[in-house]
Formats: C-alpha cells, structure tokens, sequence
C-alpha cells in the first residue's frame, strides 16, 4: 500500500516529474519500475529493510543519507519482523535532481529551489526564510516552501524533508 504525500501531477494519477510517497512493505515484494525516474528511499518505521539490486543487497537506512537507485532497476524489498514502513522521493532524471532526509531528533536547515517537509510522526516547528512567523506543522501535514528552511522536531517527532532542483532546460 502506498500513500502519495506530495507530486507535480496536474490530476489523480496523472503524470509527474517528482513524487513523494510513503509505502507499507509488509513482506517481500517486488517494486515497480519507473524508467527514466531516480529513486532515493529511506525506512520511516519497522526494524529493518534489505533492496535486492541484482545479485547485491543493501541495507535501506533511517537515518543520513538515502538509498538511491534507477527506477528501470528490477528491485525486490524484503522486510525483517512485521513489517516496514518506507519513504519514496521519485524523480525524473531529465527534470529534477535531489536530495530525502529523515529527521528524528534536533533540527536541520534545507536550502533549495523547492523544500517539501512532512510531519510523518509528531508535531514540528518550522522557520522559513523571509517569513517573521514560526510555522507549526502538525502530524500528516505537508509544507512545501522554496528556498531555505530550519526544521525543528518536538519529541518523538519524525520529519520527512526533500530538497529539490531542477535541471536546467539546454
């Protein structure tokens, strides 16, 4: 099951040059192919994710930095325990370049042309730049706002934060 948090799209599965989603993975299973687009997936919640790219695997981290592969890869997702909660930033390579975070504790300041920030646990403050007001996201909120911003979590909070930059058209 996969809840699209935020595209481009003009309509309801429409097409899209960037989109976010959170996806349950409750047993092993085979992602969708996105040719053209760049993958970058963090785990939101469960105990562990492991991506099968060909003969390798990898381990999908909570925390840093994302797990980044071509949407054209054939990719199976095996979760440990009951399950996984994970977070997908999807991007068409001709269009946009990126960067997902997941922030768990403290605060983080993300600078790009289009910053989207979700509340996917708890509540979260936010400063954006130029703004004089404090902006207080509540948990399933979204924000999308350009240029830089400061995300401060409450506690047990978790925050969803994707920078985006286009690619300049030749």
């Amino acid at each position: 099951m996969t809840l699209e948090i935020a595209t481009d799209a003009g309509t309801v599965g429409g097409e899209w040059s960037w989109r976010i989603s959170i996806a349950d993975v409750p047993e092993r299973s085979t992602f969708s192919i996105y040719p053209g687009v760049d993958r970058f997936m963090m785990r939101l919640d469960g105990t562990r994710l492991d991506i099968v790219r060909g003969e390798n695997t990898f381990v999908v981290p909570d925390t840093d930095i994302a797990l980044a592969f071509a949407g054209e890869e054939e990719v199976v997702g095996i979760p440990t325990g009951k399950g996984v909660r994970d977070v997908n930033l999807m991007l068409r390579r001709d269009c946009w370049r990126g960067a997902l975070h997941i922030l768990r504790d403290g605060c983080m300041r993300a600078d790009a042309p289009k910053v989207l920030v979700h509340a996917a646990r708890g509540d979260l403050e936010i400063r954006v730049h130029g703004e004089p007001d404090l902006k207080s996201l509540r948990e399933e909120q979204t924000l999308m706002c350009y240029g830089c911003v400061e995300i401060t979590n409450t506690l047990d909070s978790a925050a969803i934060v994707c920078q985006l930059w286009p690619i300049d058209a030749p």
